[in-house]
This record gives structure tokens, C-alpha cells and sequence, in this order.
């Protein structure tokens, strides 16, 4: 089986996932982040139900990496308390040796 590890995180806006992923890229611990467009989170904050469009982030990296990258997203986020989900994920050995070349080159 050959798995990658998904680092997925929302974030205010485009700008914000954008310098998350190329500060991560540009440490070579990831391969590749997606910035996906607005949607609306739902969610309750302090008794108060709350509306918020958000842009998903979904990093891919070596499942070696997977709890690193949790960590660094965390410290770098301008959230209270962000969301960062770390899973595993199946992929095709192509995809999986190219994830690994782009973070093992440190």
C-alpha cells in the first residue's frame, strides 16, 4: 500500500492559505498545498452561532512529516483555535514516490 499523509485546515481567505502552503513549500516539508475557494463554515463560538466563509487547505506530505506539519500549521495559524486534521491517505506508487522526493530533499 502506498500512503501520503492530508494536512487539512480552513483558513480567513485565499491570501491566508496561499502563504500558509508556499511558507511550507518553501521548507520543503511539503509537496503540494490546494487552496480551495470560499464556502461557509457553521459552527457555535462562545454561545453564539456563528456564519463565516472560510477557504479550505489540504497539504500533502509524507506520512513521516504528517505530525510535523500538523504542529507548524498550528503555530503558524491566526486562529484560536484552528482546525488541523492529519490523515492517511491511499494513493498510486507514482504519486507517492513524487510526495516523497519533494520532502526528502532536505
Amino acid at each position: 500500500m502506498h500512503e501520503i499523509a492530508l494536512v487539512i485546515t480552513t483558513v480567513a481567505d485565499n491570501e491566508n492559505g496561499r502563504s500558509l502552503v508556499k511558507n511550507l513549500l518553501d521548507r520543503k516539508i511539503i509537496a503540494c498545498g490546494h487552496v480551495m475557494p470560499s464556502g461557509n463554515s457553521l459552527y457555535n463560538w462562545n454561545g453564539k452561532l456563528c456564519d463565516e466563509e472560510e477557504c479550505t487547505v489540504v497539504l500533502k506530505t509524507s506520512v513521516w512529516l504528517g505530525q510535523m506539519i500538523r504542529q507548524e500549521v498550528q503555530k503558524l495559524h491566526k486562529y484560536e483555535i484552528p482546525e488541523v486534521l492529519l490523515m492517511k491517505a491511499e494513493s498510486t506508487p507514482e504519486y507517492a514516490a513524487w510526495v516523497e522526493s519533494e520532502v526528502s530533499k532536505n
